[in-house]
């Protein structure tokens, strides 16, 4: 007959196993969780009946476009067309901006023969000096505009774009847009690299370490940058990615925040863009 203290002794072993196989499976099935969110995103079909050029322009030059996101909200785009067999970027916009935000930045990729798809993301407005299109119909149709709201218009503009060029994405994101771009990009099979510029935990209503678990696996190209003050808190996403490429450029002066980094009249433009050069170059040879 077992004592009564080897009894105890062998309850307690198997709480606490309990407990740790407990914690194990609460992070993988939030992993999960967010993984079967974004395929649903992808999946979904609008219902509104939205005109929706799927030709690509005849010729190289930029021109706006609308296509229904996933709730069937229409949502405004900028399409830089430059040569159909070059790569392709979905730009994201910052918090309180619009596809404007990326004016400069697409002119200069479209110099080098790439194709850009700036996107009026819902969760956004006139802050550096655009017209947010699409913002304006979410208010005006009463929709949620929280950050999170917007993932929907960025997986749909990326499945357009795909549409549009038959080849994978990459996908560019700007401070709220760029944590969604590190969720979105982990988990959309049309994503062939991502760029970020300023990402965060930004989401406390979800977690506070909702961006990390769901970058979990991480392994695509990542390029991530920021201004020098924000730096240090980016190693979280950093030692997360298991990619073979991955890029942590540190700006030589103080720098911005987001993608506005990449500006003419910026400080230390040039060394932003020497640094995003060289990644495009290691992921697109």
């Amino acid at each position: 007959m077992k004592s009564p203290i080897l009894i105890l002794f062998l309850l307690l072993f198997l709480i606490a196993s309990a407990c740790q196989d407990s914690a194990s499976t609460t992070t993988d099935q939030a992993s999960t969780k967010e993984k079967t969110e974004v395929n649903q995103l992808m999946a979904k079909s609008s219902s509104n009946e939205i005109k929706v050029n799927n030709a690509l322009p005849q010729a190289a030059g930029m021109e706006k476009r609308t296509i229904p996101s996933k709730d069937g909200l229409e949502m405004t785009l900028n399409l830089w067309h430059q040569d159909p067999k070059n790569a392709v970027f979905v730009l994201c916009h910052q918090a309180g901006s619009s596809k404007e935000e990326y004016d400069q930045i697409a002119k200069k990729l479209t110099k080098e023969g790439y194709n850009c798809m700036a996107l009026d993301q819902r969760s956004g407005g006139d802050k550096l000096g655009g017209d947010n299109e699409t913002a304006k119909r979410a208010e005006a149709a009463g929709k949620s505009m929280v950050y999170l709201e917007a993932e929907q218009d960025i997986v749909s503009g990326i499945d357009y774009a795909h549409a549009l060029y038959k080849k994978d994405i990459i996908l560019v994101g700007s401070s709220y847009s760029a944590s969604l771009a590190l969720k979105i990009g982990n988990m959309h099979d049309k994503v062939k690299a991502v760029a970020v510029f300023s990402p965060g935990e930004y989401f406390p209503s979800k977690s506070p370490s909702f961006i990390q678990t769901a970058m979990k696996d991480f392994s695509k190209p990542l390029f991530i940058s920021s201004s020098k003050s924000e730096s240090l808190d980016l190693k979280k996403f950093l030692d997360i990615a298991k990619s073979d490429i991955k890029v942590h450029h540190i700006p030589k002066y103080d720098g911005v925040h987001g993608a506005r980094a990449l500006w003419g009249n910026t400080d230390a433009s040039k060394d932003y863009w020497a640094a995003f050069n060289g990644f495009l170059a290691e992921v697109l040879k």
